[in-house]
Order: structure tokens, then C-alpha cells, then sequence
């Protein structure tokens, strides 16, 4: 995607998607409802501990 946002700023068009087929299709309806779900699901779960990330940094020296 990255590679594609820079190449558009150079005139370059995105490549054509195939059409999908109706099982395709319906198969990414359904990824999508369960991926909401599953975000609903742990929002639910997490409501009770607050968020936490960890940030770790290696620093080396030569001396």
C-alpha cells in the first residue's frame, strides 16, 4: 500500500482489481462481521484493566 501511495504522486495508477465472485464476496462479508464482533467482544472484556504499552530500548556503546 505504502509503495503504491508514493507511485500515485508520480502519475502511476493502482492496478485493476478482478472482479470477485459471489462466494468471494460473501466471504468478505463475513470477515468483516467477525472482526466487528470480535472488537466489540474484547472491548467488553478490557473495559475493566486500563490499556498499557511497554516501550523497550536497547542502547549500546562502544567505548
Amino acid at each position: 500500500m505504502s509503495i503504491w501511495h508514493s507511485l500515485v504522486h508520480f502519475g502511476w495508477d493502482y492496478p485493476q482489481r478482478d472482479p470477485m465472485s459471489k462466494a468471494e464476496e460473501m466471504e468478505e462479508v463475513r470477515l468483516r462481521e467477525d472482526i466487528l464482533l470480535a472488537r466489540r467482544r474484547a472491548g467488553a472484556e478490557n473495559e475493566r484493566e486500563p490499556p498499557c504499552r511497554a516501550v523497550r530500548v536497547l542502547v549500546g556503546a562502544k567505548v
